[in-house]
C-alpha cells in the first residue's frame, strides 16, 4: 500500500507510526479504523481504494490511521499481530474489533457506518474527564451500542455469504470480460482492425458481462436490501427506544 497520504484531519488516512499511534489512535476523540499493511502486500492494496472512498465519505466522522509494518512492527506484534491486512476499529481508545485478509466493499462500508452510529450515543469523555462522569458510561447509551452491534451481525450473517457467492459467481465472466479487452487492444495495436473497431468490440463485452452478470447481481441484492431494510429497522427501534429513555 505504498502511497498512502498522510493528513491530520480526521476521515483522511493518517499515516502513524509506533510513535504516535498513542495520539492518533488511542487519545482520538471520533471513532479510529486501523489498517496495518505492508507495501509488498496485495491484499492491503487491494482493499487501499476501499478506505480511501470511506476516509472520504466519513470525513469528521470516522478517522482512518494507516501503519506500514514494514517500518513500524512494535504496535503490530504487540497486539498480537501476525499478518496483513490487520483491520482494526476503536472508539474511546477501546478496541472494539480487528479482522485479517481482505474483505469485501459491502463490510467495510458497514463497518464505518456501525462505528460512526455508535459515536452517536455514546461519546468520548473530554481529556482529564472521569470516564464514569462521561455520558459513555450511561448504561442507556451502552445498550443502544450493543443493539447496533447486534443489528451489524445479522446483516453481516447474511450479507457475507451473500457477496462471496456473487464475486465467485461473477469471476468468470470479468475474467472473459478482461480477455476481450486485452485481445480487442492487441488487435488496435497490430492494426487488424480500427479504432471504430476496437470500441465496438469492447463496448459489445462490456454488454455481455452486464447481461451474464444481471441474474447474479439481483439475487445479491435480493439478499442484501431485506437484510440492509432489518438492520436499520432494527437501529431505529432501538434509537426511539433510547429518546425514550433519556426522556423519562
Amino acid at each position: 500500500m505504498s502511497g498512502q497520504t498522510t493528513s491530520g484531519s480526521h476521515g483522511k488516512l493518517v499515516e502513524a507510526t509506533d510513535a504516535t499511534y498513542k495520539s492518533e489512535v488511542l487519545e482520538s476523540m471520533v471513532p479510529v479504523v486501523v489498517d496495518f499493511y505492508s507495501p509488498t502486500c496485495g491484499p492491503c492494496r487491494m482493499i487501499k481504494p476501499f478506505l480511501d472512498k470511506l476516509g472520504e465519505e466519513y470525513d469528521g466522522k470516522v478517522k482512518v490511521v494507516t501503519v506500514n509494518v514494514a517500518d513500524h512492527q512494535e504496535r503490530f506484534f504487540e497486539m498480537g499481530g501476525r499478518s496483513v491486512p490487520m483491520i482494526v476499529t476503536y472508539h474511546c481508545g477501546n478496541e472494539l474489533s480487528r479482522q485479517t485478509g481482505a474483505r469485501p466493499y459491502p463490510e467495510f462500508r458497514q463497518m464505518f457506518q456501525s462505528l460512526y452510529d455508535r459515536s452517536l450515543t455514546e461519546q468520548c469523555p473530554a481529556p482529564g474527564e472521569a470516564v464514569g462522569d462521561s455520558e459513555s458510561a450511561n448504561t442507556r447509551e451502552t445498550d443502544f451500542a450493543n443493539a447496533v452491534e447486534a443489528a451489524d451481525v445479522a446483516f453481516f450473517a447474511k450479507a457475507g455469504p451473500a457477496t462471496e457467492r456473487f464475486e465467485n459467481e461473477i469471476e468468470p465472466d470479468q475474467a472473459r470480460l478482461e480477455s476481450a479487452r486485452i485481445d480487442a487492444a492487441n488487435k488496435l495495436l497490430a492494426a487488424e482492425i480500427t479504432q471504430a473497431e476496437h470500441d465496438e468490440a469492447v463496448q459489445t463485452a462490456v454488454q455481455r458481462f452486464i447481461a451474464d452478470t444481471a441474474a447474479a447481481k439481483q439475487r445479491l441484492m435480493d439478499v442484501l436490501q431485506p437484510a440492509e431494510a432489518e438492520r436499520t429497522d432494527s437501529i431505529e427501534a432501538a434509537r426511539k427506544l433510547f429518546a425514550t429513555d433519556t426522556q423519562s
